[in-house]
């Protein structure tokens, strides 16, 4: 997950980071102790392995903390999270076919030029007028 901040700063979680403001996301539900992240610095951080064109997976960690310190990198070109979501074999697979996500193409610097608070109603907006009704539903449908 991309857009649910845990409130706190990566550097609040994790001791040898740099105090600079950066926030640290939910991941999703497994594994919620282990750090992950995505970023834009390519091969800059060894190790790393492009996920899609413009973004990268993971990587040295020492490397990506030297980077924070020299302020190459920052808030605009990684994302820190803990924990990720999983699924059984062939569970995404069904839950796709039951069209249970709504899937979008989105451009690389929508994840990082998007506030998180606003990426799941921005998603939907840019997939046309018939899913922009839906951005407009309340989280939580008990608050309604």
């Amino acid at each position: 997950m991309l857009n649910k901040s845990l409130g706190i700063q990566i550097h609040e979680a994790m001791s040898d980071f740099p105090k600079l403001p950066i926030p640290l996301y939910f991941g999703g539900p497994v594994q919620k102790d282990q750090l992950y992240y995505i970023h834009r610095l390519g091969a800059l951080i060894p190790d790393s392995y492009e996920i899609m064109p413009g973004i990268w997976w993971q990587g040295k960690l020492d490397t990506m903390i030297e980077l924070l310190n020299e302020n190459i990198a920052s808030v605009e070109n990684v994302r820190f999270m803990a924990g990720y979501a999983g699924w059984e074999k062939n569970q995404l697979r069904r839950e796709l076919d039951e069209r249970s996500w709504f899937i979008s193409e989105q451009e690389v610097d929508w994840i990082f030029n998007t506030a998180p608070d606003m990426m799941w109603k921005q998603a939907l907006k840019n997939m046309g007028q018939d899913f922009s009704v839906v951005a407009e539903y309340p989280e939580d449908f008990s608050a309604n």
